[in-house]
């Protein structure tokens, strides 16, 4: 199997933890990158863009964060010309409002939704 590289950003040190084990059980070559916050994470995708180095193929994105939270991490991102089309961002979150609900689904960029706890059916699907 070929190396898969996944972001998590969340500033939950258990959650990223957890979701770790439960990513390497289905996929044990995964390169796991984790980051506290959108800034850091924004910080490492530039410096991949700038270098026209591979980005990660699946991103794991919270969004109520210090610092930078997961829509302003997204916008910014978005801001950056490269092609997103190689990424699956998947919002993780606690949220269950329907106004983060509906925008995740009107933004063409996000896979998909999923509210915590995350489950390993779902970690298992991320693959697929």
């Amino acid at each position: 199997m070929t190396e898969t590289t996944i972001c998590i950003i969340d500033d939950d040190k258990i959650y990223q933890s957890l979701t770790k084990k439960m990513l390497l059980r289905f996929h044990e070559n995964s390169n796991i990158l984790q980051f506290m916050n959108g800034k850091e994470a924004l910080e490492y995708f530039r410096s991949k863009i700038y270098q026209n180095e591979h980005l990660p193929r699946i991103v794991l994105l919270d969004i109520n964060m210090p610092v930078m939270d997961g829509w302003e991490f997204l916008g910014k991102l978005e801001e950056l010309e490269t092609d997103f089309k190689s990424i699956k961002i998947h919002i993780v979150s606690s949220s269950i409002a329907i106004a983060d609900m509906e925008k995740a689904k009107g933004n063409h960029n996000i896979a998909s939704y999923i509210t915590k706890p995350i489950r390993l059916d779902i970690i298992k699907n991320l693959f697929s």
